[in-house]
């Protein structure tokens, strides 16, 4: 038969484990709520780069139409540069080579910077697209780190709520192991008569 002490010990022992995880809860959440803080810091950095990538690339494309639509005015107007345009839109599309007509008195060489200037200016549109679709992606991707350790800290905390439970039964269990104690230290006829609470339990 066990004893009031047997019991005691054997919930001692449960009051540590209880306390061991607890305090292993605790130290998992204060974790979680700090990559949680470091994530979300993360995605407000992307946030920022993905709204300043976003201007540029606006600033950009602004810039292009502008480009664009002045060099078609001054081809419309000019038919050296018209010429000069036809020939150095055949080279890029891999053409055979051929001397640029109008390159003697200036012009066709003009249309060709301009040519030039508003390719580089397409080179760093695309450049600027490539990296705001990168930069989403991450952002995406710290996005969901984020959401699964807001899963795992909600996790741990149900988990410590269940601990919590369990520490109301130890100290209801702690409670009548107490009052067996009680009853064993009265007179026979005493703990006769208390055997009826004792037995609730």
């Amino acid at each position: 038969m066990r004893t009031a002490k047997d019991l005691e010990d054997e919930n001692n022992g449960l009051r540590t484990e209880y306390d061991q995880v607890k305090e292993m809860c605790r130290r998992e959440v204060l974790r979680l709520e700090s990559e949680g803080s470091r994530s979300q810091g993360i995605i407000s950095n992307y946030k920022e780069i993905c709204s300043d990538l976003s201007y540029r690339l606006e600033k950009q494309q602004d810039s292009f139409k502008a480009q664009r639509t002045r060099i078609a005015g001054v081809v419309s107007h000019c038919e050296q540069c018209s010429t000069a345009l036809a020939e150095f839109t055949e080279q890029v599309n891999g053409s055979p080579s051929k001397k640029l007509s109008s390159m003697e008195d200036g012009c066709g060489f003009k249309m060709i910077e301009l040519m030039d200037k508003l390719e580089e200016s397409e080179q760093r549109i695309r450049q600027l697209e490539l990296s705001l679709a990168q930069t989403k992606l991450e952002l995406v991707e710290a996005q969901c780190r984020n959401q699964d350790l807001s899963h795992q800290m909600n996790a741990s905390i149900s988990g410590d709520n269940d601990s919590s439970r369990h520490a109301a039964w130890l100290k209801k269990t702690i409670s009548s192991i107490r009052d067996v104690g009680t009853s064993l230290k009265q007179p026979t006829h005493e703990r006769s008569n208390s055997s009826v609470s004792v037995d609730k339990y």
